[in-house]
């Protein structure tokens, strides 16, 4: 190797000795610019997905609702409800339609087959919404089958909007997604109490199948609450503490406190319309919330994005200007060093030829 470089022009020496700095150099732009790049892509489909974000909820709150008052009805065998059921229904319907125009300008393959998976889930859900309602208004569906079919298609859209969690590297992203999903399950879980509590105080009594999932439910909301305090921000955990606090919220306590005590005290005339226009006001708050996070969470992912694409055009611009003021500096100077040695070299030539003149 070393005779192969002693008999190598000094031009290519100097290239030799330069390759691997100019290849470091390369290296290090081209993974700056590559990591840059990915996180811009994550942060738009975050981002993307995100504003997507409010239509399906939008969905998921009335169906939530409509998942309630059709509790009411069934409990009540249709004497409450029966006039709020179908402007629920066409409330619902409202929020489908927008979700549909939402989706139909959405970037669908960009996100592949997982997330289109589960789009066609929950629009197969959906698609069997009018027959759940046909079996509701005849009084042929049973509490139970309907509350499994309202909550595994809120479960589908939800899954959509956890999808976030697995495009993003970022931590901090990650972390606000964790938050946002968490206090989206604990909004659900008050909605199934709320359609529990409807069917209960509806139908005059909490039967044992009920009262143990209405327990059970408010359980539930602590648990996700819990890790929605354990990784949402100082100023989210505040708005909470700000806006999930009223008459409303203190009303439902003690309804709940009525319900928890029912299978000895009764239900001391709580009714069910009473009880679920009460802990609707209550969901209406933790929707304020949840709004909020989600406002959040497209901020942080477009401000990551506009970050990274700014450090991607530095980074790329930084480097091409650092090769080519290298390239440029390696020719003067190996112009430098040969010129002066090629013309002593032919003077070498001509004294040896016998031109003593020079």
């Amino acid at each position: 190797m070393f005779a192969f470089l002693a008999r190598a022009p000094i031009g290519r020496k100097m290239a030799y000795l330069l390759f691997l700095p100019i290849a470091g150099l390369l290296t290090f732009g081209a993974m700056t610019t590559y990591h840059n790049a990915t996180l811009a892509d994550q942060m738009a489909k975050v981002s993307t997905l995100a504003a997507l974000a409010p239509s399906l909820n939008a969905v998921i709150h009335e169906l939530q609702k409509e998942r309630g008052r059709s509790a009411g009805f069934i409990g009540s065998k249709g004497k409450q409800f029966s006039k709020d059921l179908p402007e629920q229904r066409q409330r619902t319907d409202e929020s489908r339609v927008a979700l549909n125009a939402a989706l139909a300008v959405f970037p669908t393959a960009d996100y592949g087959s997982n997330l289109v998976s589960l789009l066609n889930k929950a629009t197969e859900n959906l698609a069997l919404l009018s027959e759940r309602r046909d079996a509701v208004s005849g009084l042929k569906s049973s509490i139970g089958d309907m509350a499994k079919y309202y909550t595994g298609t809120i479960a589908s859209l939800i899954k959509i909007i956890e999808r976030m969690a697995l495009l993003s590297t970022n931590v901090e992203v990650t972390r606000t997604i964790v938050t946002y999903t968490a206090f989206l399950e604990a909004k659900e879980r008050a909605g199934i109490e709320r359609a529990m509590g409807a069917a209960g105080f509806g139908s005059g009594g909490f039967r044992p199948e009920i009262y143990t999932r209405f327990i059970q439910l408010i359980a539930n909301q602590d648990t996700y609450l819990e890790v929605f305090a354990t990784y949402a921000t100082a100023a989210q955990k505040q708005f909470l503490a700000d806006t999930l606090q009223g008459p409303a919220v203190d009303a439902v306590a003690k309804m709940r406190t009525i319900a928890i005590d029912s299978p000895m005290g009764g239900l001391q005339g709580v009714d069910a319309s009473t009880w679920f226009a009460t802990v609707t006001d209550k969901i209406n708050l933790m929707k304020a919330v949840e709004d909020r996070i989600v406002k959040d969470l497209v901020t942080q992912a477009d401000t990551i994005r506009r970050q990274a694409l700014a450090e991607f055009w530095q980074v790329l611009a930084g480097s091409l200007a650092l090769l080519v003021a290298t390239i440029v500096l390696v020719v003067a100077v190996v112009r430098d060093i040969t010129q002066p040695v090629k013309a002593m070299q032919k003077v070498m030539d001509d004294l040896a030829v016998g031109n003593l003149d020079i």
